[in-house]
């Protein structure tokens, strides 16, 4: 087990044998281009569909689970920590959600769901573990209720951090994905972001519809198979259930900072997986 401290920016590995964070790019999110491939427009498109077809029948995707409306329709979604001056006044000690969204509607044309963080930069400094910090906040999970409600109010979905990493610190008694759903239906929370994870598991969405309360989750993965976490984690099954995720979308970088991008538009893989068009890709560029 391990202590999670503020400055890590990888994931706590609880033994040495776990796997270990290796972000996706766009060589494992996107299709390149014709051009890029060197196919003709013809072949470059009936080779995505031959993908699309052995992929579904491999991995044995249905298309079954229901896609909330909201959620295929919320296309901008900032990070939003709770100590956001705009979000909170610390000198009436109220969150102040009309501010917050009025300066990004004036910025910006406003935004369709917030992704709140009440981790960092506390997390690991003593034994509470991420849901004491939810507790903690001023107001404790009444005020976030109302928080929650007043962003509901003005047609904005609440979706919570959620840091998977958070071993060791204080137990709750039950898994995560329990403790996690009955806090958002408490409040009001439409789902969840997944820190560091590669794909949502199904056990989370199932903690949701078992107390009448269903959640959608956002893995900051993506949903896009990969070869460096656990075996559930390299397979397109669970695009099921994973059709909310970020997209890392850039090639590289030349700084450490800049991203580098394909001159070529790529095509998403998990958009284009489902035809009907049920996937919602949230482009991350942190240092947009």
């Amino acid at each position: 087990r391990c202590w999670v401290a503020a400055v890590l920016v990888a994931a706590c590995r609880a033994e040495a044998t776990e796997p270990h964070c290796c972000w996706a790019g766009a060589g494992t999110t996107l299709f390149e281009g014709p051009e890029a491939t060197g196919k003709s427009q013809a072949d470059w498109r009936r080779g995505l569909l031959e993908w699309r077809e052995r992929t579904i029948r491999e991995s044995g995707i249905t298309g079954a689970e229901p896609r909330p409306p909201w959620a295929l329709s919320t296309y901008v979604q900032p990070q939003v920590h709770l100590w956001d001056r705009y979000l909170y006044n610390e000198t009436s000690h109220e969150f102040t959600v009309g501010v917050f969204l009025q300066d990004l509607r004036d910025r910006y044309g406003g935004v369709d769901s917030v992704l709140l963080w009440a981790t960092y930069p506390n997390l690991g400094i003593d034994a509470r573990n991420q849901w004491d910090m939810w507790r903690a906040l001023p107001g404790g999970l009444e005020a976030v209720k109302n928080l929650t409600s007043q962003f509901h109010e003005a047609g904005v979905r609440v979706l919570w951090g959620y840091n998977p990493f958070d071993q060791g610190l204080r137990e709750e008694g039950e898994p995560h994905w329990t403790t996690l759903a009955r806090l958002l239906k408490e409040t009001g929370g439409d789902g969840f972001n997944g820190d560091t994870m590669y794909l949502v598991y199904k056990e989370f969405i199932d903690a949701g519809e078992a107390i009448g309360h269903p959640i959608v989750g956002e893995a900051e993965g993506g949903g896009y198979p990969s070869p460096y976490g656990r075996e559930r984690d390299s397979t397109w099954a669970p695009a099921d259930w994973n059709f909310l995720g970020w997209g890392y979308y850039h090639a590289g970088n030349s700084d450490g900072i800049t991203n580098k991008f394909w001159r070529e538009p790529g095509v998403d893989r998990a958009k284009w997986l489902d035809s009907r068009g049920r996937r919602q890709t949230h482009v991350c560029d942190r240092w947009a």
